[in-house]
């Protein structure tokens, strides 16, 4: 019998990081990602496959085509091989799961007002041939059909599968993000935007609500309907109350008097609002901001003027927790907008006198003392408020 003899192309290394990359990444199965580096290479440690998955080791195929070598990767170099960004991933993933558990969420709120408001019952019409098959061959093809094409069952198939699609994937992207966090610390950690061990309230709320219709837990969901129009009817109190306040253009007012939500401007101006929803509050704040521009500066800033305030060095301020995305503008290949001098001061003074000299900074509410934003340069600032 003849002896079957291969060679490794040049770019074989380059293959099995984008194979093992995929996997974690796209697949979501770290096993398998570090897998492809150990099972194809002989006698090759975790610890090395690890460093291969994040870049950092490289494999490279000596001329012979045989014998491969475990190398530091060189940029100038290596600049083909892939390097995966974790961080990124790591918080797309994460506000990938919060979107779309709030998509999901009212989608099966919808279905169970739908159920509530016909007490549990759902009507349906056969034609007399479709019974005639049932009853006199035991044939319920056409009765199923019927049913099937029901868009009110399709609506429940359709949710149905995508809770549970939802859950599975979101289950499998926190072992991926155990995984990171305990492999890649210097990377995966509050300094680069990422809080390990985040868990969000929206997962059980779908459990719950999935729980209640599968089971049909009448009582439950009577329950949840009630708690969602007492919200509603908060909603609509809220704002009634802003739509008073905001009725004359609005001023900038005194940060230190500790307002519920508002916006500072690069110059060091707040404008506030009192109020129990914070999101309410910023989006009402922003518009009357843009009624200010028009009448006195003759500038409409959009149609989106909360968009537009992030864009332009406004800080968002919620209680004690800070928001700012002029860090973040070269993402989207802009210019950062860096903290001015007089925005620091007023957070300074506001997280002073309201707050007992600490603030929460960036979408993951680092606690910081508020001195520090006058202490700390721009790079330390951009870690603080990085999304």
């Amino acid at each position: 019998m003849a002896n079957l003899h291969f060679t490794l192309d040049k770019s074989a290394g380059k293959l099995l990081a984008q194979i093992a990359q995929e996997h974690l990444l796209c697949n979501i199965d770290p096993k398998k990602a570090i897998e492809t580096f150990t099972m194809s290479l002989n006698d090759l440690p975790v610890e090395m496959a690890i460093k291969l998955l994040s870049g950092e080791l490289v494999i490279e195929v000596e001329d012979d085509g045989v014998n491969v070598n475990v190398v530091s990767r060189d940029e100038n170099k290596h600049s083909d091989y892939p390097k995966p960004d974790f961080v990124d991933w790591y918080l797309f993933q994460h506000k990938e799961i919060r979107r779309s558990g709030d998509r999901i969420r009212l989608g099966l709120e919808e279905l169970q007002r739908s159920i509530s408001i016909h007490r549990g019952s759902f009507d349906f019409e056969f034609n007399y041939q479709a019974l005639g098959k049932f009853i006199i061959k035991n044939d319920i093809t056409e009765i199923e059909d019927i049913i099937d094409s029901d868009p009110r069952v399709e609506n429940m198939r359709r949710m149905f599968k995508l809770s549970d699609a939802y859950l599975r994937k979101t289950y499998k992207l926190f072992n991926v993000f155990d995984f990171l966090e305990h492999t890649y610390p210097q990377q995966i950690n509050p300094f680069n935007g990422c809080v390990p061990g985040t868990r969000y309230p929206i997962i059980n709320r779908i459990e719950m609500k999935l729980k209640a219709l599968i089971e049909y837990d009448y009582e439950l969901i009577e329950a949840t309907i009630r708690e969602e129009d007492e919200g509603i009817k908060k909603h609509i109190e809220s704002a009634q109350d802003i739509e008073k306040e905001l009725r004359n253009i609005i001023q900038p007012s005194d940060i230190k008097l500790n307002y519920s939500a508002g916006w500072l401007d690069p110059n060091g101006f707040f404008y506030g609002l009192n109020g129990e929803i914070s999101n309410m509050l910023h989006m009402n704040l922003a518009d009357a901001i843009r009624e200010k521009y028009k009448v006195e500066k003759g500038t409409d800033i959009g149609e989106n003027p909360d968009r537009w305030l992030e864009e332009h060095g406004w800080v968002k301020i919620h209680g004690n927790w800070i928001l700012y995305s002029g860090y973040d503008e070269s993402r989207f290949n802009r210019k950062d907008i860096p903290l001015t001098d007089c925005q620091k001061n007023s957070l300074v003074a506001y997280g002073n006198v309201c707050h007992k000299g600490i603030l929460k900074i960036g979408y993951q509410k680092e606690a910081i003392p508020a001195a520090r934003l006058n202490i700390v340069d721009d790079i330390m600032l951009r870690k603080y408020f990085s999304l």
